[in-house]
């Protein structure tokens, strides 16, 4: 589903496969690359740090987390990050 662009069905499922605790660690993982591609990375940064403690060698989990911290703390350095980009040939 994520790979066909529907990130929020995918992400209904995975909160259903949650249910299951062995495998907490990769729907953690993909939940916060589905929640990421929405534009929601502190949802993001919660559901890798779930994954993380499910499992401390998740890598790919270890990076995502990484990655969204920063493009967190951008955010809060540059607030301009967060609003869509202004077209302006339309200013003349």
């Amino acid at each position: 589903m994520i790979d066909r662009g529907q990130l929020k069905q995918a992400i209904q499922q995975l909160d259903a496969g949650l249910a299951q605790p062995d495998q907490a660690a990769g729907f953690n993982r993909v939940r916060g690359s589905a929640l990421y591609a929405l534009g929601g990375a502190a949802e993001a940064e919660h559901a890798f740090t779930l994954a993380i403690a499910s499992n401390p060698r998740d890598e790919a989990a270890l990076h995502l987390r990484g990655l969204t911290l920063s493009r967190l703390a951008a955010r809060r350095m540059i607030p301009c990050l967060d609003k869509p980009p202004v077209d302006h040939a339309d200013q003349s």
